[in-house]
């Protein structure tokens, strides 16, 4: 149980310094995408489809972003001082969608403001 917790809580990199990635990926794009990324660390969960990626750095979001992408993934910033969002950009249609869910449940804009533009 308590392998499990670390992995779950992402303790391998809790006191490291530089940016921590949540990468969702085909659990068997993950080896070659990590592999294409030099000086970074990773922790597999999912089965290889999600990797907590530490960059210490903080300097390659663009090229994480960049090789996420090209295999369809996703990847979010949870921390760390790099000069992109920590969400990438949205599709145009489900950012329509984002919108209108929030100006139907959040019509005064009070949660979260500014949180995903």
């Amino acid at each position: 149980a308590a392998l499990w917790a670390a992995i779950r809580d992402v303790r391998a990199f809790a006191d490291t310094k530089g940016a921590l990635w949540c990468l969702s990926v085909k659990p068997g794009d993950g080896p070659g995408l990590v592999a294409s990324l030099p000086d970074t660390q990773a922790l597999y969960d999912w089965g290889g489809g999600r990797i907590w990626l530490h960059d210490p750095s903080s300097k390659q979001g663009a090229a994480i972003r960049d090789a996420v992408a090209r295999t369809g993934g996703h990847a979010t910033r949870l921390r760390g001082a790099d000069d992109l969002p920590a969400f990438p950009p949205a599709n145009p249609v489900v950012a329509r969608l984002e919108q209108g869910l929030k100006a139907r449940f959040d019509p005064r804009g009070l949660l979260n403001p500014g949180l995903m533009d």
